[in-house]
């Protein structure tokens, strides 16, 4: 009996001491992790913090409103406008160069344009997200000053061109054959629809800029901007009109000694353009690389006044 109860002593102590010994362990964890500027691992592992933002939040909001106006800026500031200028002024630039058997403009045309739909379709997107898909433009159940604001007519000129925007490339899969008599009247029609799509956009984005005056941490330098760059795109229609005018008469007026054009045995075209000509195109292509850069500028400088702007406090 006695040695059971010296047996439970003894079991009761190296408990203790066990006990002291975790004790100490856990204390010395604590002051080393302290030490070393790390959290000791919680007795129960804690869920990871939420990072993501609720969709209907103001920060959320902000963003989606943000991606929508840089993206639409890209596409009707710079893709678009570029398809358009190629499309319309440069057919007759490097007439000798194929790629897979069509004329290297018409895929810097397409090129363009296609980049410029989808930012397009990805702006949209970005928008009816903000909204919760729902329609903010006029609408049959809003009264006249309602469907007057200029968030209305924004969001009505914005789709008008888009959506136009996106039928060119389906109605120029129908296009006719170039030799045939309805192609020229396609050609104006195609050449009409877009142009009226770009100015639908530029009013759009002047609308923007000089009322939605809060999406810009500067709206004056928006504004300025904006205006500087119609002005740019404006003259360099101009320019390139006269230039084309200029070569066109001087192919109408110089039969014999103008640019020669061949039918090959393959039943390729090869056009061997005069010296004038040439120099022509290739003042061309500069003016077509300065309108590039100014086109770049814009972009970038309005993209920036949009990205740094805080969100408003609800």
């Amino acid at each position: 009996m006695i040695r059971f109860h010296h047996a439970i002593i003894l079991l009761s102590l190296t408990a203790t001491v066990l006990t002291q010994e975790v004790s100490n362990t856990n204390a010395s964890n604590v002051e080393f992790a302290t030490r070393q500027n790390v959290q000791p691992f919680p007795a129960q592992q804690q869920p990871f913090p939420v990072t993501y933002e609720p969709p209907h939040s103001a920060k959320f909001k902000s963003d989606m409103l943000k991606v929508h106006g840089i993206l639409m800026m890209i596409a009707w500031a710079f893709f678009l406008p570029i398809g358009i200028f190629i499309g319309t002024f440069y057919k007759s630039h490097f007439p000798n160069t194929y790629i897979c058997g069509t004329n290297l403009w018409f895929h810097l045309h397409r090129f363009f344009n296609l980049m410029g739909i989808a930012c397009t379709i990805a702006a949209f997107v970005c928008i009816f997200v903000r909204e919760d898909w729902a329609w903010v433009g006029p609408k049959a159940t809003q009264t006249m000053a309602q469907n007057r604001q200029w968030g209305s007519v924004h969001a009505m000129c914005g789709l008008i061109a888009c959506v136009v925007a996106w039928a060119q490339p389906l109605a120029a899969t129908f296009r006719c054959h170039p030799g045939t008599t309805f192609r020229p009247l396609f050609t104006i029609i195609h050449a009409f629809f877009g142009l009226g799509a770009f100015v639908l956009a530029c009013t759009s984005n002047m609308i923007a800029c000089y009322h939605f005056r809060g999406a810009f941490t500067n709206w004056r330098a928006a504004w300025g901007i904006y205006i500087a760059y119609l002005c740019v795109v404006a003259v360099m229609y101009v320019l390139l009109k006269i230039l084309s005018l200029k070569v066109w008469w001087s192919r109408r007026n110089n039969v014999g000694t103008g640019d020669i054009e061949l039918i090959q045995a393959d039943g390729k075209r090869h056009i061997t353009l005069t010296t004038a000509t040439i120099r022509t195109h290739r003042f061309m292509l500069f003016l077509l690389a300065l309108f590039i850069l100014a086109c770049i500028g814009c972009v970038v400088a309005i993209s920036c006044l949009i990205g740094i702007q805080k969100p408003r406090q609800n």
